[in-house]
């Protein structure tokens, strides 16, 4: 099945192809936002976008400003720089909406962090090993944010095989959130050097 992102490249792929220097920044926003698509194809969505709100804005403001107003050619002139400036603004919001989307993941994981950050001292304190305790904290729905980054490290670790300082590096490469990645990284080198793991969450907690 096609979706709106494939349509989109299909379209505008050789115009996306002269522009990509201002589309490959959004790559790496992309995957920490978390929206699952190439910054190709989002570049190209950007273009659908605002080309069909220009365009629809164009008709709009056209037709009803002949019925409204007299048929002028100053009127349609105006109608396009009006529509034109619509689908801009459109455009700009599309392409700075990963950032909107990364700060809204941030705002969770981070209100949740010292809760979180409780509960794996907890875990770990109890005898379970390291790294089932993302299992665990996968399981707890009150964060859903924090706990789909769990269930994430934990896919990495049971369905690809990664050991937990592996996950934990790719975990940390699509965090949103500074104090995240502290955590992640302060647990991953605690890992590596054979360091006290309840301790060093104890800590933080």
């Amino acid at each position: 099945m096609v979706n709106i992102y494939d349509r989109s490249y299909e379209i505008f792929k050789p115009l996306v192809s002269r522009m990509n220097n201002l589309f490959v920044p959004l790559d790496e926003k992309l995957r920490i936002a978390k929206i699952k698509t190439s910054h190709e194809k989002y570049g190209a969505f950007i273009l659908l976008i605002s080309t069909i709100v220009s365009v629809v804005c164009f008709i709009f403001m056209s037709i009803f400003g002949s019925l409204l107003l007299s048929v002028h050619l100053i009127n349609f002139i105006i109608y396009l720089l009006v529509s034109l400036f619509i689908g801009i603004s459109v455009a700009v919001f599309t392409y700075f909406y990963p950032n909107f989307k990364i700060s809204e993941r941030k705002s969770k994981i981070e209100n949740a962090l010292p809760f979180v950050t409780i509960y794996l001292s907890t875990i770990v304190r109890s005898g379970l090993q390291p790294k089932n305790m993302f299992k665990m904290l996968g399981r707890f729905k009150q964060y859903k944010t924090i706990s789909q980054e769990a269930r994430k490290i934990n896919s990495d670790i049971e369905g690809l095989g990664m050991d937990l300082p592996t996950a934990l590096n790719h975990a940390i490469l699509r965090s949103p959130s500074a104090n995240w990645t502290e955590l992640l990284a302060g647990l991953r080198n605690s890992l590596t050097v054979g360091g006290d793991t309840s301790a060093y969450l104890e800590e933080k907690a």
